[in-house]
């Protein structure tokens, strides 16, 4: 069969509900997709993905629980900058101003009025 596919910005498309992944390099591009009805059954048979009639890749069915239990690179340590950033803004959260409610100024309003009128 053959079929058009856009492929995800994480490299990734899908066939019959079959998520596949592929090289990153084929990210955000159409390609046509050519595979056997049966391949789909057999999550080891890649399908063959083309562009302008010649192949440029193939596409492996994701295996879920394999990417579950993968390593990935941790975020680090923070930047010197974003560090005072969080800084900076605990310390402006400490020195802000006090809100008022509208009750407050419901109240506000009525006291002024009656010193208004007591006058």
């Amino acid at each position: 069969m053959r079929v058009t596919r856009k492929v995800n910005h994480d490299a990734t498309l899908s066939v019959e509900s079959i998520l596949y992944e592929t090289e990153q390099s084929l990210a955000n591009s159409r390609l046509e997709v050519r595979y056997d009805p049966d391949w789909l059954a057999n999550s080891n048979q890649p399908i063959l993905l083309y562009r302008d009639g010649m192949k440029v890749g193939e596409a492996r069915q994701v295996n879920f629980f394999d990417n579950a239990r993968a390593k990935r690179k941790g975020r680090g340590r923070q930047s010197q900058s974003s560090q005072e950033l969080l800084e900076s803004v605990e310390t402006s959260e400490q020195k802000a101003t006090p809100s008022i409610s509208y009750a407050q100024i419901d109240d506000q309003l009525k006291q002024s009025s009656r010193e208004v009128g007591d006058r």
